[in-house]
């Protein structure tokens, strides 16, 4: 593994965070050696967690059923279930592997300007790639900065209690490609940064509705 391997070498460098995948959850990131990866920083696709109480698939459930889901540490798979279903609808009576790539590559891009969800398009009309990489058929466009904190405790992505958590510089402030500032990098800095909300950003929570459990 990289990070042991640095460590046997007494080889301490920055690493540099691009995006790669599970590369930016807490649950690898706790298992690298944190000497190591006490220097890591940079872009992820994730976006900042929310208390699953208080937002995303584990609240719709509850709010919806009147009860927790059956099987809570499984509930985040259900965003593969609701994409594919919402582009099934869009695909209509004619399913097929053609119309089904027609569906996600003629989509229109999800709410830009997010901080506990990511953005999300496809195809060559979203005007953010350039033409050498189109068509775009990654899914995620905008970006977070992070850092690992390997001292503070908190949950990670399979809701495990422990020390090291990924820091979200701003709040999470997400950026898409041509808006990441010029500014001096905040990382490492705590002022500003967290790694979860307990409550959604005000311009995230939604009405109270009533529940259909009663």
């Amino acid at each position: 593994e990289f990070t042991l391997a640095a460590t046997d070498q007494e080889y301490f460098p920055e690493w540099i965070l691009s995006g790669t995948a599970l590369v930016d959850t807490s649950t690898f990131a706790r298992t690298y050696d944190q000497a190591q990866w006490a220097n890591a920083f940079g872009m992820s696709n994730t976006a900042v967690p929310i208390a699953r109480e208080a937002g995303g698939f584990y609240f719709l459930y509850e709010w919806f059923h009147g009860e927790a889901p059956p099987a809570p540490n499984r509930i985040a798979a259900q965003w593969q279930a609701s994409l594919t279903f919402a582009l099934l609808q869009g695909v209509g009576p004619d399913l097929t592997h053609e119309n089904y790539a027609d569906a996600m590559l003629a989509s229109a891009p999800t709410g830009r300007g997010g901080i506990t969800t990511p953005s999300i398009s496809w195809g060559s009309d979203n005007e953010l790639w350039p033409e050498d990489v189109l068509p775009d058929l990654n899914g995620i466009d905008d970006v977070s900065e992070v850092w690992w904190d390997p001292d503070t405790v908190g949950l990670d992505e399979l809701e495990r209690e422990g020390a090291g958590v990924y820091q979200y510089v701003d709040g999470g402030t997400r950026y898409l490609p041509g808006q990441w500032p010029d500014t001096d990098s905040k990382v490492f800095d705590p002022d500003g940064a967290i790694d979860r909300y307990f409550t959604p950003p005000e311009s995230e929570r939604t009405p109270d509705y009533p529940s259909p459990a009663g």
